[in-house]
Formats: structure tokens, sequence, C-alpha cells
């Protein structure tokens, strides 16, 4: 690091099993730290990351009585809570679009979600354990929003497709048994 730089801290939020923040080795849920609905909130932006979602859809989703209130309540309450994490203007974790808030690609912050997306069959072949650190329950558990409902089957499918293909790398490289204990 050069002298006069700012070592900006990168932050962990595990969304498989309990929504859990990861810093400085050591764990928190977030509903401890948020309370329910702004743990949901969140991870619905970091679901959505880099995507400006609407103020209509947040609503829709989060608010049907007293939608524009709570809204922006919701809002001020999450930047404040997450405003420690950021060193900077621009790693502030949601920013505001014309019609809408996004959870900004330059806030430092890493999820499981990320490292899954960016897992190839190819790489897991390589560490077919990896799946095992990343997936433990499901997608956060214990919510059971209707918006949550379809995004956790649209991973569950993506996992399982990663994993029959890996199993198929494994196979055809004479690593049967290494197949048999991905798939099971």
């Amino acid at each position: 690091m050069r002298k006069g730089e700012v070592k900006v801290e990168n932050y962990f939020i595990k969304l498989w099993g309990t929504p859990t923040l990861r810093e400085n080795g050591r764990s928190l849920p977030l509903n401890e730290i948020l309370g329910k609905q702004l743990t949901e909130l969140l991870c619905y932006f970091l679901i959505h990351r880099g995507e400006l979602v609407s103020h209509d859809r947040l609503i829709e989703l989060f608010w049907p009585v007293n939608p524009q209130n709570a809204l922006k309540f919701a809002v001020h309450r999450l930047r404040k809570l997450t405003q420690p994490y950021a060193e900077t203007k621009e790693q502030e974790w949601i920013a505001t679009g014309k019609h809408g808030y996004l959870f900004s690609p330059q806030a430092p912050v890493e999820t499981d979600l990320y490292q899954l997306s960016s897992l190839t069959p190819e790489l897991l072949a390589k560490q077919p354990g990896q799946i095992e650190v990343l997936i433990r329950g499901e997608l956060m558990e214990g919510y059971s929003s209707m918006w949550i409902l379809p995004i956790r089957e649209f991973w569950k499918e993506k996992v399982k497709t990663l994993v029959q293909e890996t199993a198929g790398i494994l196979d055809q490289t004479g690593q049967a048994e290494a197949a048999l204990q991905l798939t099971q």
C-alpha cells in the first residue's frame, strides 16, 4: 500500500443459511444488527446489486400500507446502519437513482451469491468441497416473504446444475467417488 492510501476493508455477507455479516473474524446475524425487515431489504438489494430497484417495486414488496414514508424511513435507517462500513461517499451501500435505489457496486461487500455465481464446473471440480462451504441450509433461511421464494428456487436450480456438471467432469476424469460425494 502506498503512502496516503486508505486500506478498504471488504465485508462479507452470507445469504445461504441465516443472513450473516462477517467482519474481522466475527459473524453477526444481520437480524441482530438490522432487525428482520431491514435485513430483508438489505438482502433484496444485495441480490439485485447494481440494478436500480424502483420505489414502486419496493413498496409493492415491503410496504403495502403507508408506503412512501415507510420506504424513505427504512432506506434512511439502512443507510445510517451501514454507513460505518463505508470509508468514502463512493462506498455507501445504498445509492439513490432517479426513481429508485440500488446497492452500490462500489460498496466493499462480497456475498456468497457472488462467489457462487463466479464458480464454474471446472473450478469446482478442482475443489469439490468448496460448494459445501458456500451452501449450508437454504437461501435466507428463516425468511418466507413471497419475493424470496422464486429467487430461492432459481438458486437451487443453479446449484443443482453446477453440481451435476461438476460431477460429470469428475466422473470423466476418473474421480467417480468424488463425483458421488458431490452429488450427495
